[in-house]
């Protein structure tokens, strides 16, 4: 891709794609818009998947320069400025001599397969007359990095923001984002505590308690009238707060419904290893909850792995107990819980299966995906001669979404964000508001109180199961 640096105001003017007439700010791998201490350098294009490093060169005061330089071309109103902000660590790659092959490192991984994604779905939008400039920088996992791009002028005048993806630096730029009036994107972290009363920043990947309620509203449309017990874990201040989730599901719908009849039982679970009672207290224990009549739906809101395999074991021997205790109860038992359920090689999959494990997860790709009769796995590995990773995937979704946003409404669409669905190839996308916390009614009317926009996410995931020792969709 040629572009070219505008000297009066020391930003890129690219020229424009033969394809569709899209103009991009882009690069692969190297060429990436490097942002270190002021210090700035300048490489070469490369397009194969192992591209040789020119050394670094020190300068200071301007960005790297293409060798290359064509007359400036002019932008139309419509082009629209993205920022891509990924932990490339780009200073390692650049300090390699001349004649070294640069494979991917694995801190950079994740960023290269991102940008990757982005690349294929630019590419795409441009048949629909996509113009923008894509503004890529590398933030190394490093505060004061992300602090110098916040700084910079062309931060300000974004339309879109994706990423960075750890949460130290997301706080940082989700205030910048919020002061600038500029939409930002965290494309990985589910974290609630990234910011507040911020209507710009958007969560794609559901929280913990958009997780819970779709386990809670499974549990109750799906096995309304079985056994359902809530597992806890004393001690555990994070899982008491899921916990607490699924109580206020229950109260609110019972407000909503009037139907109190549905009910968890909770049964308090912690390990012999933990300080629990003895193996015999805990079988009995358990025992005095669970029927023999029917189904028991045991949820687990838990993430830790070693608890949620300590509590599949012993649900296991409910299953099917072992031969030399006679008598012994069984139990028909379906598990719900959250994505740690989903780690297949910390899981044991006859467990699995015969618990009926069902859980959570923020993304799922078919099998039938890697496949070359499917489009888009064929073309991306005719591209960089790989298979595409879920964070390719993940970078192909955001920006074809987002992108087409940009495209149908412009600068209105944050208010269109709500109303547009997509079905992406890891996950749909079906956003939604994330109320602040207000405790205290209207004060002129005494109605309550009308919720304040603390961020934007999705409120999509999807619900899975082992079966016949893989993994499928329930809905």
């Amino acid at each position: 891709m040629n572009y070219l640096l505008n000297k009066s105001n020391n930003e890129w003017t690219p020229s424009p794609l033969e394809k569709g007439g899209m103009r991009l700010v882009w690069s692969y791998f190297i060429l990436l818009l490097f942002i270190s201490s002021c210090t700035t350098q300048k490489v070469t294009s490369q397009t194969n998947t192992s591209p040789t490093v020119k050394p670094k060169e020190e300068k200071t005061g301007e960005v790297f320069q293409e060798e290359k330089k064509q007359d400036d071309l002019p932008l139309g109103p419509d082009t629209f400025d993205i920022g891509l902000i990924l932990p490339f660590y780009l200073d390692s790659v650049s300090r390699l001599p001349d004649s070294v092959e640069v494979n991917y490192f694995d801190q950079s991984t994740l960023a290269i397969e991102f940008y990757n994604g982005v690349k294929m779905a630019l590419n795409q939008l441009s048949s629909f007359g996509f113009n923008a400039r894509l503004h890529v920088y590398d933030d190394m996992n490093d505060k004061e990095r992300v602090k110098k791009i916040a700084q910079l002028p062309v931060f300000k005048k974004l339309d879109l923001l994706l990423g960075p993806v750890y949460n130290n630096n997301l706080r940082l730029m989700a205030e910048s984002a919020k002061r600038d009036s500029v939409f930002m994107v965290s494309p990985l972290s589910p974290a609630m505590n990234i910011t507040n009363q911020n209507p710009y920043y958007i969560m794609v990947n559901p929280s913990i308690e958009v997780h819970c309620k779709k386990l809670f509203a499974h549990a109750i449309h799906r096995y309304n009238g079985n056994n359902i017990l809530l597992f806890t874990r004393p001690g555990s201040a994070v899982e008491e707060q899921y916990a607490s989730l699924f109580r206020t599901f229950l109260n609110e719908y019972h407000a909503e419904t009037g139907d109190t009849s549905v009910q968890f039982t909770e049964v308090r679970f912690l390990p012999k290893d933990e300080g629990g009672d003895d193996l015999t207290s805990v079988d009995e224990a358990l025992a005095k909850n669970f029927s023999s009549d029917g189904y028991n739906i045991v949820i687990v809101p838990s993430v830790d792995k070693a608890y949620i395999h300590s509590i599949a074991r012993k649900l296991y021997a409910f299953i099917e107990p072992p031969k030399e205790i006679e008598d012994a109860p069984k139990f028909a038992i379906n598990i719900l819980g959250l994505p740690a359920w989903g780690d297949q090689e910390g899981m044991r999959l006859d467990y699995a299966q015969k618990l009926n494990v069902h859980f959570t997860s923020s993304s799922f790709i078919a099998p039938d995906f890697y496949s070359p009769a499917n489009p888009f796995y064929k073309s991306y590995v005719d591209s960089f001669h790989a298979e595409p990773s879920e964070y390719a995937i993940k970078g192909y979704d955001l920006m074809l979404f987002f992108g087409n946003l940009l495209v149908k409404y412009g600068a209105q669409v944050d208010s269109m964000l709500y109303v547009e669905q997509f079905n992406g190839i890891h996950t749909k996308f079906r956003f939604g508001i994330h109320p602040a916390e207000l405790n205290s009614p209207n004060p002129i009317d005494g109605s309550p109180a009308i919720p304040v926009t603390d961020f934007i996410e999705n409120k999509y995931v999807r619900l899975l199961k082992y079966e016949g020792y893989e993994v499928k969709e329930v809905e």
